[in-house]
């Protein structure tokens, strides 16, 4: 994208102070996503493209509680947007998985059945990488990396990085209380996309938690540990409604294609995810309580 025209702030500061972030966390994080698009657009590895999307997220988390910093807010809305570009992509990788596995799983006769549904949903992951493929080629793409590797040099500690860190800790209070209130939510009203956003604020909470230098000792690495059971039990479930979802989909798709047989196979598979989903829930708000349980000594510890 094009740089904004004009005079440059005045008073633009020269590096960035962010707590625990060392002064090559951005350029490093910029040249671990360059790397795997590069690796990506020769073997297209979905891992590649889960582990660019880790990389964005850690960015995100630098930048977003940093106040006044001249590039930050437009580099930090084009990695949320490049962000979410990559989400239906990795969406489509872990459907196929889900697919494949549970197809391979099956006895022989009902996996003779799966075989449409297994190349539908192979076809579709397909057409997703394609458009991965272009987005790494483009441009927009390169020019972010190169914005990224030119940002202000990223400071940990001195008096710059106390006054952000006071902001830092405000901002991960605020990222629980979103998370409680994300919860309740999704308690309330039962739907999946609240649950969703409740996974999301989970994660922001984690990511914040990760920037800090103590990150890997006492209560926060206890925290961290219980942030991420909690984000992977969540993010199975919302895996597994997707699945099931995409799933009733392409059966009405090819209701009048395939044969009784392979349709109810691919409904059998449904119905399969949609019991993984229901008992994986019991599971959450034990997890979550957890949570919730370390969040004054977490920010004591902040």
């Amino acid at each position: 994208m094009k740089r904004r025209s004009g005079k440059a702030k005045s008073q633009e500061p020269a590096s960035i102070a962010s707590p625990g972030a060392s002064p090559q966390a951005v350029p490093d994080l910029a040249e671990s996503v360059r790397a795997e698009a590069a690796a990506y657009r020769k073997a297209q590895d979905p891992e590649g493209i889960h582990r660019i999307r880790v990389s964005i997220r850690r960015l995100r988390a630098i930048f977003k509680p940093l106040s006044d910093v001249g590039e930050e807010p437009r580099l930090e809305k084009q990695l949320e947007a490049l962000a979410d570009e990559l989400s239906p992509i990795r969406d489509a990788d872990v459907f196929l998985e889900l697919v494949e596995t549970t197809a391979a799983g099956s006895k022989n006769n009902q996996r003779v059945a799966l075989a449409p549904l297994v190349a539908a949903v192979r076809a579709d992951a397909e057409t997703s990488h394609s458009l991965s493929l272009k987005l790494f080629r483009s441009v927009r793409f390169r020019r972010l990396i190169a914005d990224l590797e030119n940002a202000p040099a990223v400071e940990a500690g001195g008096e710059a990085a106390a006054i952000d860190a006071d902001a830092w800790r405000s901002d991960i209070a605020a990222s629980f209380k979103r998370m409680r209130r994300r919860w309740r939510q999704a308690c309330k009203t039962g739907e999946i996309a609240d649950l969703h956003r409740f996974r999301i604020a989970a994660k922001k909470v984690r990511y914040a938690l990760e920037l800090s230098p103590e990150a890997d000792k006492g209560v926060l690495a206890k925290a961290l540990k219980r942030l991420r059971k909690l984000q992977d039990a969540v993010g199975e479930i919302t895996d597994l409604h997707f699945a099931t979802e995409k799933l009733s989909a392409i059966c009405d798709q090819n209701a009048e294609s395939w044969s009784a047989v392979q349709l109810a196979a691919a409904r059998s598979m449904q119905e399969l995810f949609s019991k993984r989903a229901k008992r994986k829930l019991r599971n959450v708000s034990r997890l979550y309580d957890r949570v919730r349980n370390m969040q004054e000594k977490v920010l004591a510890a902040a």
